[in-house]
């Protein structure tokens, strides 16, 4: 019976917001994105594109690399938004990121801000190419998070060392060094060790503080 089956599944109600939201989503336009970030000509196509926001969905919890996955999107979006030749097609410039554990959004962001923005991480992006950097998943979003709640960068090493490593000297698939990539890339180097002045300390603060100023959750 229907008091069954709710008993039996306490998530059915929780689904409700998502499944609206997922409603919205299907009436949303997939547009072409064509931006100039200062010598870069970046193309593609951004979906879940409306009137008044676009939408990111993810039907599992968020995590950091949607996080960030959505904020390189939103820049461009916002840019987007500023370089349009059509009138008559506008461009929102709110990003909605959309998750089974609660929902975020993106607020503009000004284009001359985007655009820098943009141009570091793409000067990031095409350093990484070259040279492994001491940015990753879990340990980077955690002092990143940390520094934006105002705490000091050398409280937050033991903070990074865990995510790194894993918690509690046991195995974690939420360490970083659980990734073989980063492990190979890594070996022969310890990035916490580097200290506050280390590159790890330094891109995690450059990366997730413009991200984190513009980012605010909000009632689905």
């Amino acid at each position: 019976n229907v008091a069954s089956s709710h008993a039996y599944n306490p998530n059915l109600a929780s689904a409700a917001p998502m499944l609206e939201a997922a409603r919205r989503f299907a009436a949303s336009a997939v547009r072409r994105v064509d931006v100039e970030v200062g010598e870069t000509q970046v193309t593609g196509e951004l979906d879940g594109v409306g009137e008044d926001a676009r939408t990111a969905m993810r039907a599992s919890k968020l995590k950091s690399k949607d996080r960030l996955r959505g904020w390189v999107q939103h820049l461009v979006l916002c840019l987007q938004r500023d370089q349009a030749q059509d009138p008559a097609l506008p461009w929102p410039d709110r990003t909605h990121l959309l998750a089974a554990d609660g929902a975020h959004v993106f607020r503009p962001v000004d284009p001359e801000a985007a655009e820098a923005h943009l141009s570091r991480l793409l000067e990031l992006y095409f350093e990484g190419l070259t040279r492994p950097l001491a940015f990753f998943e879990h340990s980077s979003f955690a002092v990143g998070a940390g520094r934006h709640k105002g705490k000091p960068a050398a409280a937050l090493l033991a903070t990074a060392r865990k995510e790194y490593e894993g918690k509690d000297d046991k195995h974690s698939y939420d360490a970083d060094l659980d990734d073989p990539p980063v492990a190979l890339c890594m070996r022969g180097r310890d990035p916490i060790d580097e200290g506050v002045d280390g590159e790890l300390l330094k891109l995690a603060e450059e990366v997730w503080a413009p991200l984190l100023e513009h980012l605010e959750e909000v009632e689905r």
